[in-house]
């Protein structure tokens, strides 16, 4: 909630007594100035939003098959693509491809074992099977009848992790956001965490060593736990 001179966070009940908020202010900050870019921008990082927020609703009550429209459709907005496959496959790998000119980049490729290749062939995979998935469960068929290389709940949490990426390297291409080496790091290690499927790994405990990029990527790592009922 906005007030004249400050931010107010509520927290659900339910999530007091799990630990303590950490806020990207500097993600907020470029939120807030969203409202100076272009119309049509503006439009899409307002409606990206929305849907995003849709489909990573806390509730039990909302459906799977919701919140699966709901993240193809982040994706669909905040890349600015139309509902033709063959356009969010080469709009949103041009939004997150932003990274590829950090001066982090080449240390992290490095680190990570990348080639300089950025092709994305995993990236276009996964987007296709999400569109698949999409159509498939916005005309009321079994999930189950879409391609099942990634299970429904492993697209839906790759979708979580992959939009706030591509919000941010829009937000970055438009100077309201300075991408750090974490942004810069998952970004270009997307192939191997969509190949890796380690989606539904623990997360590491609070205390624990501090992990290095190569090590999250070379080995099975968590990019956080879905909270909501089987």
């Amino acid at each position: 909630m906005m007030g004249q001179s400050y931010v107010h966070f509520v927290r659900p009940a339910h999530l007091v007594t799990q630990g303590e908020p950490n806020l990207n202010l500097r993600l907020l900050t470029a939120l807030q100035g969203a409202q100076s870019l272009p119309e049509t921008v503006h439009e899409h990082v307002t409606t990206s939003v929305t849907q995003f927020l849709l489909a990573n609703s806390d509730t039990p009550d909302v459906p799977l098959e919701a919140e699966s429209i709901s993240t193809y459709a982040a994706l669909e907005r905040v890349s600015n693509s139309s509902q033709r496959l063959d356009d969010i496959k080469s709009k949103l790998p041009a939004i997150l491809a932003l990274v590829d000119g950090s001066h982090w980049t080449a240390q992290l490729r490095d680190q990570l074992e990348l080639s300089a290749a950025t092709e994305r062939t995993v990236l276009q995979a996964w987007l296709q099977q999400m569109y698949a998935l999409r159509g498939i469960v916005a005309h009321g068929k079994p999930a189950h009848w879409a391609p099942q290389q990634w299970s429904q709940n492993e697209h839906l949490v790759a979708g979580a992790f992959i939009y706030p990426l591509a919000l941010k390297c829009l937000l970055a291409r438009h100077k309201l956001y300075s991408l750090n080496e974490e942004d810069v790091a998952w970004a270009l290690g997307l192939e191997k965490l969509l190949a890796d499927r380690p989606f539904f790994e623990a997360a590491p405990e609070p205390d624990s060593p501090r992990y290095y990029w190569r090590g999250r990527f070379t080995k099975p790592w968590s990019c956080g736990t879905r909270f909501r009922s089987a």
